[in-house]
């Protein structure tokens, strides 16, 4: 495991009313939360790392209102205010799927206790047991007496341990420097985290961890863990990073949502300006780390001498994996150019090669891209509204869903006849993020 296994926790601050209340109440909060923190002797130097970015983001979100985005419009109830406490305090010390088993015997919960009224301590008290209980009916009563701010946060919560205990699915994601693999990953995490640009800009992995749910940040940890990181701190290498690789937890969109998985994208192995792209992407292939091997290609260059020799490199690597050849930027297939023929070139030449009944892919990461801002609700500035519209347009004489229905029978047969497919399905990667899943069982 290359990432840092905090990467895919998702956090609960969002959905506090507390960063409803006046100054004065919030500074309080932060105050009881700070020596609840200051009770947990850590040996762990990453842990203490993590406590420190999350209190980080909970500083900049007690001043900024806009943080919020609960349902629940006025200040927090004062009966709650204890437990919103213990659950912050299950964030900052680290998210352990046995907090919630071992807290009442500890300092911090005689503290926090003592500093509660009987209202407090009873709504605590049920907290813990809502997390310890296994009895539905009685889990789901308990819920409903909390009132909404805190059975979203419980439910949230819960949805996060139950995904921390998921193995996750391992993907890596390979190819020319061409191929655009930051454009397809960007397209299936819906959101630009990959800088997309036609060079070699890196000589590290970056390793790309879903989270359950999404809480409205992007974490990166690339010598500093930033849990709301930019495109300053996403698109640039840290030059203290001493490590061969970058952790980043975001939200998946689309059919990947909400399954617990990791994303590989190694540096393109084509590039003459850095042997060190070449080494760090093939190394990292030999090790078996993942569990599917995804092997872009451009459709604008295929079949070229680097693709040859890398394919080989591959197929050696590969172990007994799983792999899916994406064919992208299938947008760019010019007029009278038979795509379903350029296809079956490619798995035959696949097949020279030594794979056995290659799983050829057509995608347009470009259009799928803009898709899924569009599916998830994103907000487009004008000149990506016309782009949408572009590929739109493009693609609904689309025969890529006839491709895959045609290629993958088994998958995808009973689509035939269906009628208000949208730019995910004629751009392809709503049955590329179907057939991934479908490998990873």
């Amino acid at each position: 495991m290359l990432e840092n296994p905090r990467i895919s926790q998702s956090q609960i601050i969002r959905w506090n009313p507390i960063l409803l209340a006046d100054e004065a109440s919030k500074k309080k909060y932060m105050e009881i939360l700070r020596r609840l923190v200051g009770m947990s002797r850590f040996k762990d130097a990453e842990l203490r790392r993590w406590q420190m970015s999350v209190w980080q983001l909970y500083d900049a979100a007690m001043h900024d209102k806009s943080f919020y985005r609960g349902m629940y419009a006025g200040m927090m109830q004062n009966t709650q205010l204890s437990a919103f406490l213990l659950l912050d305090l299950f964030i900052l010390t680290g998210c352990s799927a046995t907090f919630f088993q071992h807290i009442r015997r500890t300092r911090r919960f005689q503290f926090l206790k003592k500093k509660s009224s009987m209202e407090q301590r009873n709504v605590l008290n049920d907290v813990c047991d809502c997390f310890l209980s296994s009895s539905k009916r009685k889990n789901l009563k308990s819920l409903r007496d909390f009132g909404k701010p805190l059975e979203t946060c419980i439910a949230i919560i819960k949805k996060d341990i139950a995904f921390q205990k998921q193995q996750p699915m391992r993907i890596l994601i390979t190819g020319m420097m061409s191929a655009g693999k930051s454009t397809f990953i960007n397209a299936l995490l819906g959101r630009a985290v990959m800088p997309a640009q036609n060079l070699a800009c890196t000589s590290k992995i970056h390793a790309i961890a879903s989270k359950p749910y999404d809480d409205g940040f992007i974490y990166e940890d690339d010598a500093d863990l930033v849990l709301d990181a930019g495109k300053k701190e996403l698109f640039q290498d840290h030059p203290q990073n001493p490590q061969s690789y970058i952790s980043i937890g975001v939200a998946f969109y689309g059919n990947l949502a909400g399954r617990r998985m990791v994303i590989y994208d190694s540096p393109g192995v084509n590039s003459s300006m850095n042997e060190a792209h070449r080494k760090v992407t093939t190394e990292f292939l030999q090790s078996g780390e993942s569990d599917v091997v995804l092997y872009l290609m451009n459709f604008t260059q295929l079949m070229t001498e680097d693709d040859d020799a890398y394919a080989r490199i591959v197929l050696r690597s590969l172990r007994g994996r799983k792999i899916l050849f994406v064919i992208n930027k299938v947008d760019e297939v010019k007029e009278g150019e038979s795509l379903e023929e350029a296809m079956e070139s490619v798995a035959s030449y696949l097949e020279n090669i030594g794979f056995r009944h290659p799983m050829v892919c057509p995608v347009s990461a470009a259009a799928a891209f803009f898709g899924k801002r569009v599916a998830s609700g994103m907000e487009m500035n004008p000149m990506q509204q016309l782009q949408y519209g572009i590929y739109r347009q493009q693609f609904t004489a689309s025969s890529l869903a006839g491709y895959y229905r045609e290629h993958f029978p088994k998958r995808f047969g009973d689509e035939e006849g269906k009628t208000g497919r949208n730019l995910l399905q004629e751009s392809g990667i709503a049955y590329v993020e179907q057939l991934i899943a479908w490998l990873g069982k």
